[in-house]
């Protein structure tokens, strides 16, 4: 690994450095999962032997889809709580909704991340088998999010649908960039787990696929969303890109929690295709 990062790719991929109001962003989402926590039972399911392979369950016994939601933070920081917000929204409209957590960087490296991404899908498709599943996640969680619908596709029972906001498909531009110290991966680990770089299986081109950003995001993030869409069309994927007026790389989780954006009556097109109202 370079311990030399390229200024280019750090202006446009270092978090930290471009959004110092991040923490009072950070504040404000948890603030409002302890609220839907606290209106609102959930329960845990645990994947596996880690303390942080659990995940969060809202449940809705008449759900129409199950939403499942990773959080991002670079695979190395944040955890289900900062997403809870997102539960009330999309549970009001039918949907049920799950949170998941993950080991991180840099205890586990990303093989480690990523089997535990795939490991909550699989537990989730077990503990829902019949209803429609849909993925989603935001930043590295999206990542994670597109990791966890090629495990469920490769079980024989793909996903309906996979939502990515912010994310992070070509894992090539983070070698040069401070992220990676703690990831410590070299170009070979960077290219395969790339979901951009990775063959599309045809079990998953049935699937409704949503990727979107901010306005007010770098153009590394929106060159990203940009690439893995024409790779997905490619294979034969139907997507829906979708830019976000006026919300950077954090913001943007605030418009897929407001009903009347339209952010999330597109992911609700996701989870309900031909019954959105």
């Amino acid at each position: 690994m370079s311990e030399v990062s390229n200024p280019h790719f750090e202006a446009q991929f270092n978090m930290r450095l471009r959004h110092p109001e991040r923490m009072e962003v950070y504040k404000g989402h948890l603030a409002r999962g302890r609220t839907v926590k606290a209106r609102t039972p959930s329960r845990e399911i645990c994947y596996g032997p880690h303390s942080l392979n659990r995940i969060e369950l809202f449940e809705r016994p008449d759900a129409t889809a199950h939403l499942v939601f990773f959080h991002g933070g670079y695979w190395r920081t944040l955890d289900k709580d900062h997403c809870v917000f997102l539960a009330r929204p999309f549970l009001e409209a039918g949907v049920e909704v799950s949170l998941a957590n993950y080991g991180l960087a840099p205890e586990f490296p990303l093989s480690g991340i990523v089997d535990h991404a795939q490991a909550a899908c699989r537990a989730l498709r077990r503990e829902r088998p019949n209803t429609p599943l849909v993925i989603a996640g935001h930043s590295a969680g999206a990542h994670l999010a597109a990791w966890g619908a090629l495990a469920v596709a490769q079980d024989g029972a793909p996903p309906a649908g996979l939502i990515g906001l912010s994310g992070l498909y070509d894992l090539l531009p983070l070698l040069q960039t401070n992220v990676n110290v703690e990831l410590d991966l070299d170009a070979m680990e960077a290219f395969a787990f790339s979901p951009a770089r990775r063959p599309w299986p045809k079990t998953l081109g049935d699937a409704a696929v949503l990727l979107a950003t901010g306005g007010r995001e770098t153009l590394g993030f929106k060159r990203q969303t940009l690439d893995f869409a024409h790779r997905l069309r490619a294979a034969g994927v139907s997507v829906h890109e979708m830019e976000v007026a006026d919300r950077n790389h954090f913001t943007i989780l605030d418009s897929l929690a407001d009903p009347a954006d339209p952010l999330f009556k597109a992911a609700l097109a996701v989870l309900r295709p031909g019954n959105v109202a």
